[in-house]
């Protein structure tokens, strides 16, 4: 009788320890992963609520009639973070993908080479980063837009892509074009060009094709922070309206180029657009966007309409080979750099 029972207890206690190792297994099994995770972060180019792309026309005001016409718009994103809920900011660690980032800087490219942008464009576009960060919530984000140091002024012919872009390339003493922003103006039967080339300036070296062993004395890459992020449902937007809040699009310093080419001489032009960008143009110091307070940039709920129109689908991903290979016969020279350095461009052939 006494075997009986404690056989049963046996029994008993050994069901209730496989059920609970068979609970405690399925439990850990759905506790969320801790390492790092692949994330894609979206970034759309818009004016207002409207999708900004090559051939529609758009407005930069809610009263203004939809005259503007986009050109070009490519710019360089590096320095990515996004903060946690416990205050901590995390690096977002870039994906080396071959084309259209080296795992450090990352181009954003919204030009397709049709209609308008056919000049300096091509088709292949891109509006997103790939990367990873450790698993976790999130609730800010932060980047600068440029090329860091180190970085900016190398051989253009022998840097890995997306550096290999001459288009977005001055000289190797200035280095990189951080932002390229060129727009069309529906004027009558004519359209009026302007454009926005955001680089550092005050690069000294020995020539325009070396490049300096110190930074240059403005960096003029600002840091964008948006205090407020959902990673797992946003994306972010580069609104133009914010860009050009407050600029006067016929305004422009006598015997420079048309728009801002970020040199000295154009404060007219260039101290508002820095102002909306958070930098300081006396400077190229950045401090306004740290605390996010500028329009230029802010997040979007992921089922933005721009979405369908990313451009991803048909960025043909699988044409990497092409090396972007409009940029070479980009036409700088119509930029009006001058003055700049833009009509040396064809320096990166040069083989120094």
């Amino acid at each position: 009788m006494m075997s009986t029972l404690f056989n049963k207890v046996y029994f008993v206690s050994l069901m209730a320890s496989a059920l609970c190792l068979f609970a405690c297994g399925e439990e850990s099994d759905e506790e969320t992963p801790s390492g790092p995770q692949e994330q894609t972060i979206m970034f759309h180019a818009i004016s207002g609520d409207t999708h900004v792309s090559c051939g529609a026309p758009f407005a930069l005001s809610e009263d203004a009639d939809p005259n503007m016409y986009l050109q070009d718009l490519r710019l360089f994103v590096y320095d990515v973070e996004l903060k946690n809920t416990a205050g901590d900011w995390v690096s977002f660690e870039m994906e080396a993908d071959g084309e259209w980032s080296d795992g450090r800087v990352t181009l954003l490219d919204y030009e397709d080479g049709s209609q308008n942008c056919d000049e300096s464009g091509n088709l292949l576009m891109n509006h997103q980063l790939k990367g990873m960060i450790p698993a976790g919530d999130y609730e800010s984000i932060r980047f600068r837009v440029g090329v860091p140091f180190e970085l900016n002024h190398q051989d253009v012919t022998a840097a890995q892509a997306p550096l290999n872009t001459s288009s977005m390339f001055w000289v190797w003493q200035r280095g990189y074009k951080f932002a390229r922003v060129e727009l069309l103006q529906e004027n009558g039967d004519s359209l009026t060009p302007w454009l926005f080339h955001l680089g550092s300036t005050g690069c000294e070296s020995e020539a325009a094709v070396i490049a300096p062993e110190s930074p240059c004395a403005k960096m003029n890459a600002p840091w964008i922070t948006i205090d407020s992020f959902d990673l797992s449902s946003q994306h972010l937007a580069l609104d133009l309206r914010g860009l050009l809040s407050g600029i006067d699009l016929s305004s422009n310093t006598e015997e420079t180029p048309v728009g801002c080419m970020s040199m000295p001489l154009e404060s007219l032009e260039c101290e508002p657009l820095y102002q909306n960008l958070g930098l300081d143009f006396s400077t190229g110091e950045s401090s306004a966007c740290e605390g996010g307070s500028c329009s230029v940039f802010r997040a979007i709920n992921n089922d933005h309409s721009g979405d369908d129109h990313s451009g991803d689908d048909h960025s043909g991903d699988d044409h990497s080979g092409d090396d972007h290979s409009g940029d070479d016969h980009s036409g700088d020279d119509h930029s009006g750099d001058d003055h700049s350095g833009d009509d040396h461009s064809g320096d990166d052939h040069s083989g120094h």
